[in-house]
């Protein structure tokens, strides 16, 4: 299995903007009232956002929490902040909850895959052992 590096910012930063390509961005001062559309902090949880992220093929090539690496918060938050046009304040810190949550539970798969392999290689070690002493 080959080693991986978690992503940089600008590749963090590029799959959310795909990701929340359809979420309403903050007007700035300028807005009509008429428009104004919720923040989807308003409609989603942080842990249900973090399910669909695992869920995404995407996000899990962005290798942000391996059984190697831990989840850098900063590169994450720094990530998050420079998505342009910005989301709500309150859809920031939606976003930057829920790749953090995702990025543990991606490393928590990692390391379970890992201890299973090392279990499996030897159990099956033990095997060839006992099968070349019979």
């Amino acid at each position: 299995m080959p080693v991986t590096t978690t992503a940089t910012r600008e590749q963090i930063t590029q799959f959310l903007d795909r990701y929340i390509a359809s979420w309403p961005r903050d007007p700035g001062p300028w807005y009509s009232y008429s428009r104004w559309e919720q923040p989807v902090a308003t409609q989603v949880t942080s842990a249900q956002l973090a399910e669909n992220l695992v869920r995404s093929a995407e996000f899990r090539a962005l290798q942000l929490g391996t059984w190697l690496n831990k989840p850098d918060g900063e590169l994450i938050t720094a990530a998050v902040e420079a998505i342009t046009p910005p989301p709500y304040r309150q859809d920031i810190e939606l976003i930057t909850d829920a790749l953090k949550l995702a990025a543990q539970q991606q490393r928590g798969e990692g390391i379970g895959r890992a201890i299973l392999n090392s279990g499996m290689a030897a159990l099956g070690f033990t095997f060839l052992i006992a099968a070349s002493k019979t």
